[in-house]
């Protein structure tokens, strides 16, 4: 086909989504038919190449499933033992770990919490990571059972990652660089295990007024590996041709692996394989065609994979941005290609969907790993409402009408940041379930279902919990290099509702069982009921929330100094009292400032623009030993 309508698609997408850079690859019979470059590497940097690398996150994955099938082709493992007895030093509390087997660690139905964020996202290298993995396991509870059902876990990926260290002998990366990089020609792919000189890499964008410093995803066999789209598709022709694993194993891959026990409505977009987020791509089904898929993220990069067995078609997008989503795009210029190879689309119909449609049943909240909704449904109208981090209430989206048992926004409503919504309350078991249908890919407008939340049930019972309500708690154990500030929550709100005494409802639904613990209360297929712990109130009064530890908030000291010297590397809270005019910083440290809804509004490391008021506001100090940090106020100008 002419490459100019592939071109306006990826112009189109650039623009649209302030994309900084863009990388995108497409493979046939082995053979590259169409590519498109476009961006820099960094906000005064050249103009990227063929040679440039992008995190490509999650794809990561697909190249630690590779090594681990190596493995089991040569008889080293197998799919179905129990991981403990390869890897004795990983314990858990929760007996049912032993339960784990290697093909649940693949397909996401381990029960893990989820991601041990604890050093794995940084501005430094961490090669204590897989160590601290297996210290948070010693400490954490399995939120489901093993095999019940499948919730994407990073987890999982960062044990396969040990298993291929303890087994093989080899680290990591020189695994995979003598088992699949060099055999495959990918010149262009490497790992953070040393500063990747700029020029070869993307910097992401900041949301403040620098570029973030090079990214080190320390799982590196979860999302930490940097790639070329043309690189990506090496490695999926590899695959497909029998190269890296034999058939047997690229069936066992290929193939649906999500176990049977909890499947909610119908949910096409997630249908794991071995690796796969998806092994049969709801769009291409109207070509009559198995397409497997996998996507990645990492902070300011977003990247997304297909492979078509059938058509010998590879294709992969890799992205720095916050917004746009590789997904949309691949899948765009795959439809079009297929189409102008003439093959024929047929829109496969969704399946048929159990719904509930009766006011007393539907009402009620619902929660997922991001927020709680309200549902109301009176006089034949359907309100959602978002709580907000305050606790109060906020109208999503009001005057749904039922329509054969789904409820239909009206045109140009967005529910859930998606337009043309539909609303479906499905049950399953003793469960209700939120699921949304929407149009899928536009290039065809087919429609699809994810399964988005589960409905709470109260007991009735009450605890202590009741006198912590409305309090908040601040993290104290961040280090300086953490990249998760602003994406795993600074603090922590005990937040509850009337009706639901043994809930709380913040930073995701959790069901308290004694008076001073509460672990996750939903069981959600898929993506939204990832990356939950358990949350232990201390005697002290402080709070644990996975790896991480929070004090109380009014427990801070005032910040009533001009200079202070680190003696320890973790971070100090304290409330201002004084607008800040100057900050100097002697050493390698970092201040940041929480704004009312603990957002970070100001990052040393991200910013030389100070905030226009710290009066109340929170503000942290961390770094490296003996650094000093020194403020000058505006009323010392005074």
């Amino acid at each position: 086909m002419e490459n100019q309508k592939l071109d306006a698609l990826c112009e189109a997408f650039f623009t649209e989504h302030s994309v900084r850079a863009m990388d995108v690859a497409v493979h046939q019979q082995g053979l590259e038919i169409y590519h498109y470059r476009s961006g820099k590497t960094a906000s005064k940097g050249a103009k990227i190449t063929g040679k440039t690398m992008f995190s490509i996150g999650s794809i990561s994955k697909m190249l630690t499933t590779t090594a681990v099938m190596m493995l089991v082709q040569e008889g080293k493992l197998t799919l179905d033992e129990p991981v403990y007895k390869k890897l004795p030093m990983f314990k858990m509390p929760d007996a049912r770990y032993k339960n784990i087997t290697v093909r649940m660690l693949l397909n996401h139905s381990s029960g893990l919490p989820g991601n041990c964020f604890k050093g794995k996202y940084a501005n430094a290298r961490n090669r204590n990571h897989l160590k601290e993995e297996i210290e948070y396991a010693a400490v954490s509870k399995l939120k489901d059972q093993p095999g019940k059902f499948s919730v994407y876990c990073n987890d999982g990926f960062s044990l396969a990652e040990l298993l291929i260290e303890v087994i093989s002998g080899q680290s990591y990366s020189s695994f995979i660089y003598e088992r699949i990089l060099e055999p495959l020609g990918m010149e262009h792919t490497d790992f953070p295990i040393h500063e990747i000189m700029d020029g070869k890499i993307i910097k992401a964008k900041s949301p403040f007024d620098m570029d973030f410093p090079q990214e080190y995803v320390n799982g590196i066999g979860s999302g930490g590996i940097y790639s070329t789209a043309s690189d990506l598709c090496l490695f999926l022709d590899a695959l497909r041709e029998g190269k890296l694993v034999d058939a047997e194993g690229l069936a066992q891959m290929n193939r649906d692996q999500q176990p049977q026990e909890l499947v909610v409505a119908d949910n096409t977009t997630e249908r794991y394989g071995l690796g796969w987020d998806c092994v049969s791509m709801r769009l291409f089904e109207g070509f009559k065609k198995q397409a497997l898929c996998k996507s990645g993220s990492t902070f300011g990069f977003n990247s997304h994979s297909i492979l078509i067995p059938d058509c010998q078609l590879s294709a992969a997008v890799v992205l720095c941005t916050e917004e746009g989503s590789a997904s949309q795009l691949n899948q765009k210029l795959v439809f079009e290609i297929l189409k102008a190879q003439g093959a024929e689309f047929e829109a496969a119909p969704l399946a048929t969907m159990k719904t509930v449609v009766h006011p007393v049943e539907i009402t009620g909240l619902y929660g997922n790993k991001d927020q709680v909704v309200r549902a109301r449904f009176e006089h034949g109208d359907l309100t959602l409402e978002v709580r907000e981090a305050g606790g109060g209430w906020r109208t999503e989206a009001s005057g749904l009408k039922e329509d054969h048992g789904l409820f239909v926004a009206p045109a140009g409503t967005q529910v859930f940041k998606r337009e043309a919504l539909k609303i479906g309350f499905v049950p399953q078991g003793d469960e209700l379930y939120l699921v949304y249908q929407q149009s899928g890919c536009a290039a065809a407008q087919q429609e699809e279902r994810q399964v988005f939340m589960q409905k709470l049930k109260p007991s009735g019972k009450v605890s202590g919990w009741q006198s912590l309500a409305g309090k908040t708690w601040i993290m104290d154990n961040e280090y300086l290099q953490q990249r998760t500030l602003g994406n795993v929550p600074m603090t922590f709100t005990v937040q509850m509702e009337k009706g639901y005494d043994d809930l709380l409802l913040a930073p995701y639904p959790l069901r308290i069982v004694n008076d001073y613990e509460a672990v996750p209360a939903l069981e959600i297929p898929g993506n939204y009921s990832r990356e939950m712990s358990s949350v232990l109130w201390l005697a002290d009064g402080s709070i644990q929330n996975g790896q991480y530890h929070y004090v109380l908030c009014e427990n801070l000291p005032q910040l009533d100094v001009r200079e202070m010297t680190l003696r320890d590397p973790l971070i100090h809270w304290y409330i201002g009292a004084a607008q800040l005019d100057t900050l100097k910083i002697d050493g390698v440290a970092r201040v940041v400032v929480l704004d009312e809804n603990g957002q970070v509004e100001f990052d040393s490391m991200l910013s030389s623009q100070l905030p226009s008021s710290l009066r109340g506001k929170r503000i942290g100090f961390f770094g490296e030993l003996n650094s000093k940090i020194s403020l000058q106020y505006m009323e010392d100008n005074a």
